[in-house]
């Protein structure tokens, strides 16, 4: 089983579901409508769709279309929006079937480098002339600078997320690129389950040169979830607004 089949599991809506509050969901939503500049004539795909989380908000500012390949996750979703079951490395949509799309919340790098870029193509494919892409990535600028200067090769840390405590080591392979991470997650000091995370992070200028390929530019870089955010090497974040000129 690929290792973010099992990662997305109801426990881990019932976790995020703690951690993220709806207000900061609906602030990463507007500052989605606001980069994007949606409107009510937009088709907007939204990729690795997951329960709804951007959806529930944004449904209401254009036709917006999910697309997960979590069924369960999906079930909640529709809720908000048209879904469809699909994998991002093979997107079931025709070419330029969307105006916009965005892909949030470290949704993108779970697999190995050729499928990630086969993704970003995928997503280029189905995206209309002149259609714009909000990539939401994890910055990997800090964590190099926190391991130099742990002089470590592994972080640990610990979370809250309403009944859980989530206790994690990360590490990352900078020859890769890839963070590997071991989470615990426990309730009540009870463990409930171990997870395991590993996703590529890219620098930004990996991602210049993915998204050329991919017949793309980049216009803008965000730091953080607001639009007055610059994208710094401090930033949490690397929110990249992409364009497709043909």
């Amino acid at each position: 089983m690929e290792w973010f089949i099992e990662f997305h599991d109801s426990l881990y809506r019932e976790v995020y579901g703690a951690k993220i509050s709806e207000e900061e969901s609906r602030r990463q939503a507007e500052f989605v409508m606001d980069v994007l500049g949606l409107s009510t004539a937009d088709k907007v795909l939204d990729v690795a769709c997951g329960y709804g989380r951007h959806m529930k908000y944004l449904s209401t500012y254009g036709y917006v279309v999910g697309v997960d390949i979590n069924l369960e996750f999906l079930r909640e979703a529709k809720l908000w929006g048209d879904v469809v079951a699909g994998d991002m490395r093979a997107l079931p949509f025709r070419p330029m079937s969307f105006t916009k799309i965005y892909v949030m919340f470290s949704s993108f790098g779970f697999f190995n480098d050729h499928e990630n870029e086969a993704s970003l193509r995928e997503m280029a494919y189905v995206l209309k002339a002149g259609g714009r892409i909000l990539l939401d990535l994890i910055n990997r600028e800090p964590i190099v600078l926190q391991l130099s200067l742990a002089n470590s090769r592994t972080l640990r840390y610990w979370s809250g997320a309403g009944p859980y405590t989530l206790i994690a080591e990360s590490y990352l392979d900078l020859a890769t690129g890839r963070l590997h991470e071991e989470r615990i997650i426990m309730r009540e000091w009870r463990t409930v389950a171990k997870r395991r995370l590993d996703i590529r992070l890219y620098s930004l200028s990996e991602v210049h040169s993915m998204f050329r390929r991919a017949g793309l530019v980049i216009e803008r870089v965000y730091g953080d979830y607001a639009v007055d955010s610059p994208y710094l090497a401090s930033s949490p974040r690397m929110i990249v607004l992409g364009v497709k000129y043909f």
